[in-house]
């Protein structure tokens, strides 16, 4: 599978990231041999066009064919906020934008190819400068006492915000809930959601929470609602036990198993005293 990584020094893309010795191509112009020239912020990739999508600050959004060179092609009729924080295509090919202090944008790759600013039900404009979605396996059918399930898209997603939490959609974003219960930080730096269901009957899941100053945050029963649809996701703090007093996570990571996480903290720019949660 192609993996493609983002920042300010160019694209980097391998077709090889499980092998033992991991190779990355950078990405380059195909008239000048040139980097790509803005800070890429985030990027999303479609392995069925070979397409992938790059979002800057400052400069909107960009898509370019990732077979080592090509040529960019600026897709940002109608979007009016620049600074992108993150990108998200959901099963109808449609892609999201999440910018600074702009809210969310959706484009649809088929006509008319304008950006839209998306006025989700329950979102509002201070919740989701930093929005992002993740997708979660959906249940497809059994095999024998296995379970099987689709590992691409799913109409459960979760968004994040800085000082607003998490929020919760089972309809494909066509609607959104708070989903804070027992969350004692809202400045929610990264999520990220077990691969593994927690509850397979039920369609739960296990999902972590970063966040700036407060540590992780780990809840078993992600997409639980009650009666009148209502997140029910309840959120309990991890152990700090080995980790820096001052834990600003920056970057979480969930695999199958849903006792194991990476995370990437930095523990020099962040005080405790200095979160007003």
């Amino acid at each position: 599978p192609v993996v493609i990584a983002c920042g300010i020094n160019g694209i980097y893309w391998s077709e090889d990231v499980i092998a033992t010795s991991v190779v990355w191509q950078q990405w380059t112009l195909d008239a000048t041999n040139a980097s790509f020239p803005y800070d890429a912020t985030s990027v999303d990739y479609d392995s069925s066009t070979g397409i992938a999508y790059i979002g800057t600050w400052g400069n909107g959004v960009y898509q370019i064919n990732v077979d080592g060179t090509g040529s960019l092609t600026a897709i940002n009729d109608g979007l009016n906020h620049l600074k992108i924080w993150c990108l998200f295509r959901d099963s109808s090919t449609n892609l999201y934008a999440g910018t600074e202090h702009g809210g969310v944008y959706k484009y649809t790759e088929t006509a008319p190819s304008v950006w839209e600013w998306v006025r989700e039900t329950g979102l509002t404009r201070s919740q989701i400068f930093m929005w992002k979605s993740e997708g979660v396996p959906v249940r497809i059918g059994d095999s024998g006492t296995t379970p099987l399930f689709d590992y691409q898209y799913s109409d459960n997603v979760l968004s994040y915000s800085w000082g607003g939490g998490i929020m919760q959609s089972t309809n494909g974003s066509s609607a959104w809930e708070q989903a804070n219960i027992n969350l004692e930080n809202f400045y929610i730096q990264d999520i990220s959601i077990c691969s593994t269901p927690f509850d397979d009957v039920n369609g739960y899941f296990t999902t972590y929470a970063a966040t700036c100053g407060g540590g992780v945050f780990r809840a078993d029963n992600t997409f639980e609602v009650d009666g009148d649809g209502i997140p029910q996701t309840s959120w309990k703090p991890l152990s700090s036990v080995g980790l820096p007093e001052t834990l600003n996570v920056v970057d979480i990571e969930a695999t199958s198993d849903p006792d194991i996480i990476f995370i990437k903290v930095n523990i020099n720019d962040i005080s405790l005293k200095d979160v007003p949660y």
